[in-house]
Order: structure tokens, then C-alpha cells, then sequence
């Protein structure tokens, strides 16, 4: 057994030598796999090489030819110096960071036998022009293209099906053209983030997922259709894109995600699908130029901030499923001029309307038990009405600053309960409604006893209707 371990032992730098051997033609070296009979490419001489390379298609070794199927990793990284590289026909495989920190790097012509390229690839390569991407690849990974602040345009081939990883093409500063084929299924996390010339981009209809951040901070982007493929958008996807004015969303998607449209400062329309059932936080926060918002009752929740700091919102219409008007909702949109709170309602929360300083007509719906510190600070609202018959609890400062000017209007049968509420009553006129307040108020279908809720008690209403 001895004999026979020492014997393994000793053949073991034959097979080692025998899979990879070292070949060094000018400042490339290569290692030639005898077993596969290929040689890939594995490293530049960093001390002495020209600004200008043509790899060769193949090598020679003790009077064999093996041809070059691969560029290893990190084969020319940091060739600060190098300008121009043309890789031959046969290449199948780019490993990852290959061109890595090329800095002075200016085009790469990538033959149409390559079908894989490893992420990193062109990572800071500056001066980087024109780069094809052949159409066999099918992935490209993550900070694939990053940095490469000089690259005008590029074509991705129906063959990639996912721009994946993370930061594919981020801080691509000058790219102005992007053509996406159709095939492309998913657009990865900040694939395009930070590309300030982009002014254009069509979403195949393939495209099933956009992914967080995929084009935050795409300055220059003026518009966008998502077709109804699209089943996921992520969060903050088209934060700061600062000269879009006009978003159309798909028909399938559930959840518009935190700060989606967040920072889009001269968007001015947006329609929100049927199929939306939440708004995450900060959703169209900044969204200046934005006038108007009809939510549709598909939507059950809406979260914190949501649309604050549209200042220029003068009319918003709110779904009448939703229970809570969280914090900071609505807070500074310093336009709105009225707003009604829907039956749904029980709670608004603290800051919900902070700085609507021009929001003079208020509703409140008949279920709202709860409405929060700050509120309404800073709303000089002429009238209220309050359709709640039990006093919902308030703070001191709920209302702060309007309460010694505002007009109260409250059930009649509650107006004494609302009179000798020690927060209510600083309220300087509280009168009964009448029935000629222009409500608006939303009811649900079935909400009978228009409780907010759609239950047993409004069949007992409606039994009861009957009787009599």
C-alpha cells in the first residue's frame, strides 16, 4: 500500500503538466489543456506590450496547433496603456475582469463565436467606445460595463434572455442609445442606474421583471411605456430620472414599490392600473410637476410618504378600500386644495397632511376613529366636515394653526358630543350637517349602514328596510 501511494504520488505533477502547460508567444501567455487540445489565454505581460493587440486564432506547441477558445480571468487587468484589442474567431469564453481597469481602452471588436461573458468585464474601461455583444450570449453579469463613461451606445442581441447580476451598465455617463431585443425576460438591479444621457428606451415585450434601481438616476430619460409583461417592477426603478414627464404602468402588476417615481420631478401624468393593490413608501415622492393622482379602488394600502413633496398636486382621489392614511402621506403637497377620506378609513396618521397649507375643504368619512399628532398642521382649512357619529380621538396639535378659523360640520346627533370634546371644541363654529355638503364621499358597495365595512349588519339594514 506504501509503494503504491508513493507511486501516486510521483504521477501526480505528470497530470498537472499534462492539463495545463504555460506558452509565452510576445506578452501573452497561454495555457495549453492537452486533454481538451484548447488554449485559453491567461495573462499580458503588465511591463511590456503594445497599445495594440490581435490575439491569435491559435498557438503552437511541439509541432501541434491548439486553437484559442478562452480569454482567462483578469488576462489584461490593469493594462492601463492598452487601446485596442481584436479576439479571434474560435473564442467561446470572456471570464470576468479580463479588461479590468483598461483605463485608456477604446474599442474591443468580440466575435460572434463568444457566448459567455464573465461580470467585471470592461469595469472603469473610461475610454471605451463601441464593444459588440455577439448574439449567443445570454446573460450578462454583474458590473459587466460599469464606469465606462464613454460608451455612446449598445445593442443587447436576442440571445441575452437577463441583464443580470447587479450595476450592469451603471454610471455608463455618456451611453445614449440602448436597444433591447425581444427575448430580454429580466432587467437586473441598477442595470442602467446613473446613465445620465439615456433619453430613450423600449422595453421589449418579453421583459417579465424590472428590477430595484434598474433606472435610477437616468437624468435625460423623457418617457416610458412597460409593456404588460411586465409583472414586477423594484424599488426605486426610476428614481430621479429627472426629465421624465410621462410613465405608463402595466396592466398585471400588484405593487408599485418604494420610491418607483420617487425624485421624477417634472412627471405631470401617471395612471395607476387596475391591478394595483398597494403603493410603497415614497412611491412619487418629489414628483413635482405632477397635478393630479386618481387611485383606483383595486388599492388596499398605501404606504408612508407616498406622494409628499408634490407640490404642485392640486386633486387626489383615494380608493375607498383602504383603512389608514399613513405618515406623511400627502405631507407638503402645498397645491392640494381639498381632499375627501374615504368610509374605508379608521386612522389617519401623525404628519398625513402636514404643509397642505392651501387645503381649504376637508371630508372626513363616517368610520375614521383615529387621526394623528400633525395631522393637518399647517392647513388653513376653511371647513371641515366630519361625518364620523363618534368622536374620533385627536392630539392637541392635529389640527394646529387652523382650528381658531376653520368652520366644524358634524352629525347633528353628535354635534353636542363634538361641542364638549376638549379637543374639538377649540374648533371656533362647530354646526350640524345639513345634507347640502358637497361630499363626495365614497361608499362601498353593500356598506348599507355605511359603517365602512361590507358584513352581516348590512343585510340586517337591509331586511330591516324591508319591514318597515
Amino acid at each position: 500500500m506504501k509503494h503504491l501511494f508513493t507511486l501516486l504520488m510521483a504521477l501526480v505533477p505528470m497530470v498537472m503538466s499534462a492539463e495545463e502547460i504555460p506558452v509565452v508567444q510576445g506578452c501573452l501567455t497561454f495555457k495549453i489543456n492537452t486533454e481538451t487540445k484548447t488554449a485559453k489565454l491567461s495573462s499580458c505581460d503588465k511591463e511590456d506590450y503594445p497599445e495594440s493587440i490581435t490575439i491569435p486564432q491559435t498557438i503552437e506547441y511541439e509541432g501541434k496547433t491548439y486553437p484559442v477558445t478562452e480569454l482567462g480571468y483578469m488576462a489584461f487587468c490593469r493594462c492601463e496603456n492598452l487601446v485596442s484589442v481584436v479576439i479571434p474567431e474560435g473564442i467561446t469564453t470572456i471570464d470576468w475582469d479580463v479588461f479590468n481597469g483598461c483605463t485608456n481602452l477604446e474599442t474591443v471588436k468580440i466575435p460572434n463565436t463568444v457566448n459567455k461573458m464573465g461580470g467585471q468585464l470592461f469595469w472603469c474601461c473610461q475610454k471605451l467606445q463601441s464593444v459588440n455583444i455577439p448574439n449567443g450570449v445570454t446573460e450578462l453579469n454583474t458590473y459587466t460595463f460599469y464606469k465606462c463613461k464613454s460608451l455612446k451606445s449598445i445593442t443587447i442581441p436576442s440571445s441575452v434572455t437577463k441583464i443580470g447580476g447587479s450595476s450592469v451598465f451603471m454610471d455608463c455617463e455618456g451611453l445614449e442609445t440602448v436597444v433591447l431585443n425581444e427575448g430580454l425576460k429580466e432587467i437586473g438591479n441598477s442595470a442602467f442606474d446613473g446613465c445620465k444621457q439615456l433619453k430613450t428606451i423600449n422595453i421589449p415585450s418579453t421583459v417579465t421583471s424590472i428590477i430595484g434601481l434598474a433606472f435610477s438616476g437616468c437624468e435625460s430619460l423623457t418617457s416610458i411605456t412597460i409593456p404588460n409583461s411586465v409583472k414586477e417592477i423594484g424599488d426605486h426603478a426610476f428614481s430621479d430620472c429627472k426629465s421624465l414627464t410621462t410613465a405608463t404602468l402595466p396592466n398585471g402588476i400588484t405593487t408599485i414599490e418604494d420610491g418607483v417615481f420617487s425624485g421624477c420631478e417634472n412627471l405631470s401624468a401617471i395612471t395607476i392600473p387596475n391591478s394595483v393593490t398597494t403603493i410603497g413608501y415614497y412611491a412619487f415622492e418629489r414628483c413635482k410637476a405632477l397635478t393630479s393622482i386618481v387611485i383606483p379602488n383595486s388599492v388596499t394600502t398605501i404606504q408612508g410618504n407616498a406622494f409628499s413633496c408634490c407640490y404642485n398636486l392640486a386633486s387626489a382621489t383615494l380608493p375607498n378600500n383602504i383603512k389608514k392614511i399613513p405618515n406623511r402621506c400627502f405631507g407638503t403637497c402645498s397645491s392640494l386644495a381639498s381632499i375627501v377620506i374615504p368610509n374605508s378609513v379608521n386612522e389617519i396618521e401623525k404628519y398625513a397632511f402636514d404643509g397642505c397649507r392651501n387645503l381649504t375643504s376637508l371630508t372626513i368619512g363616517n368610520h375614521v376613529k383615529m387621526i394623528g399628532n400633525d395631522a393637518f398642521s399647517s392647513c388653513e382649512i376653511k371647513n371641515v366636515y366630519c361625518y364620523s357619529k363618534e368622536v374620533p380621538q385627536i392630539t392637541n396639535n392635529t389640527f394646529y394653526i387652523m382650528t381658531q378659523i376653520g368652520n366644524l360640520y358634524v352629525p347633528a346627533n353628535s354635534l353636542e358630543n363634538y361641542k364638549t370634546d376638549d379637543l374639538w371644541n377649540d374648533f371656533r363654529h362647530i354646526y350640524p350637517l345639513n345634507g347640502n355638503e358637497p361630499t363626495n364621499l365614497i361608499y362601498q358597495k353593500g356598506d348599507v349602514n355605511e359603517d365602512g365595512e361590507v358584513n352581516v349588519a348590512d343585510a340586517v339594514s337591509v331586511v330591516n328596510m324591508i319591514l318597515e
